[in-house]
């Protein structure tokens, strides 16, 4: 698959997502990720120890999913969802010559990092999150929340995902210009110790090129820090200089646990659902 034509095959890869969906898992909410990997010719799913969230292997003339064992449940649905895409795009590791040495080792079953490979990474994710939150659902979901932190917990416990990928999907299906950073509370490679709230991922899926540095901290004095502090929702304006995203921006931020959910609009959403209710809901 060359680099100018990945637009057509996440187009394919979407569309096969919805198929296999439509062929295992009828209308259910939670796909049945096992049925899914059958369908898929993939015979066993393990959890292992692993220094990534998961991989497919071949085992003999089995294909095998392994799991990070370490992982939360959705977290581990969410990455079985992508193995199964990577057997639509011709993943180097199902060659038998591909898997050197034990799963799991450093020298095992890992493809040398290459633009094709980064390529069919992000098609794979593209195809989990199509797999796991239809298109229809969502929206629907959207329509009566808003783009809000509602509509994410909602997306989240009806499918089975996790917070980022139903954040994610959000993002990606709502009207407005949305985009989505979440920050963690950790320090850097190169200085642990100087630990801050700072960005552990983030999507815009309306903006081409957007620039996220990661372990970028929030201020002292954003609504993200206020946020972490309290516990609460904290909604309103305010100037963002983060890597590419910058200017007045309209926040909604919540904390969960140890990190915070930001959503990110242009202008002040005029149609959003209020979150107000959900300051007085546990961390």
């Amino acid at each position: 698959m060359a680099y100018f034509d990945v637009h057509t095959q996440e187009s394919l890869i979407r569309k096969w997502a919805r198929q296999l969906r439509a062929v295992v898992a009828s209308d259910r909410s939670q796909v049945p990720i096992a049925s899914l990997a059958q369908a898929r010719g993939i015979s066993r799913i393990i959890e292992i120890p692993l220094h990534s969230d998961g991989l497919l292997a071949r085992d003999g003339n089995e294909l095998v999913i392994y799991l990070n064992k370490q992982l939360g449940v959705s977290r581990q649905r969410f990455t079985c969802a992508h193995e199964i895409g990577h057997t639509y795009l011709g993943n180097p590791l199902l060659n038998d010559s591909s898997t050197k040495g034990e799963v799991g080792k450093d020298k095992g079953c890992y493809v040398e990092f290459t633009q094709q490979n980064s390529i069919d990474e992000y098609l794979c994710d593209i195809f989990a999150v199509e797999l796991l939150m239809p298109r229809e659902a969502v929206e629907s979901l959207l329509n009566q929340y808003g783009a809000s932190i509602r509509c994410v917990q909602r997306i989240s416990s009806i499918f089975g995902v996790s917070l980022s990928a139903a954040a994610w999907r959000m993002a990606e299906l709502d009207r407005e210009n949305l985009g989505v950073i979440w920050f963690k509370k950790m320090g850097k490679p190169n200085c642990p110790e100087d630990v801050r709230l700072r960005v552990h991922w983030g999507v815009f899926p309306h903006q081409q090129r957007t620039y996220l540095p990661r372990y970028d901290s929030a201020k002292a004095d954003s609504l993200v820090v206020k946020s972490f502090l309290s516990g609460q929702v904290v909604e309103g304006p305010e100037k963002m200089d983060i890597g590419s995203v910058r200017g007045l921006k309209h926040l909604v931020c919540k904390r969960f646990y140890n990190t915070v959910l930001c959503l990110v609009f242009d202008n002040v959403p005029a149609s959003r659902v209020t979150d107000s209710h959900l300051k007085t809901l546990p961390i």
